[in-house]
């Protein structure tokens, strides 16, 4: 069984029993597009299914994107939130570089939003599964 928080590589079968067992739990289920391969197709990705706080209008920022992922998560009034990466090695293996970042970007998410002192108490538990 997986924790209620953090950044984890799963397969599929895995995956799919984690989500659905926090869905019957009332967690908020959040896909990114399956077969992000570039920079571009992530940012594309995260636009379109990700709360962002400020929205974000170029693909030029990793930062950028950080700051907007957090605060727009920080502002959903869900609590407990799963972020699926569905074959995110697509991107690992046409942008390995890129995908560092990105996976660094969500890696870091599940702890900042579970401190307190970063969060002001209001902490959210989320759960980002890298589904390969």
């Amino acid at each position: 069984m997986l924790s209620t928080t953090g950044f984890f590589t799963v397969n599929a079968l895995e995956g799919e029993q984690a989500i659905a067992e926090r869905e019957r739990e009332g967690w908020r289920i959040l896909r990114l597009p399956a077969h992000v391969t570039s920079k571009d197709e992530f940012f594309d990705g995260v636009r379109c299914t990700l709360p962002l706080d400020p929205p974000l209008h170029s693909n030029r920022s990793w930062d950028a994107l950080a700051d907007s992922l957090w605060a727009g998560l920080d502002g959903l009034p869900d609590d407990r939130i799963v972020v699926v990466w569905s074959d995110a090695s697509s991107m690992e293996a046409h942008a390995p570089d890129d995908f560092a970042i990105a996976a660094e970007i969500l890696r870091e998410l599940p702890q900042s939003l579970s401190d307190t002192e970063v969060t002001a108490g209001a902490t959210k538990q989320l759960l980002v599964l890298r589904v390969i």
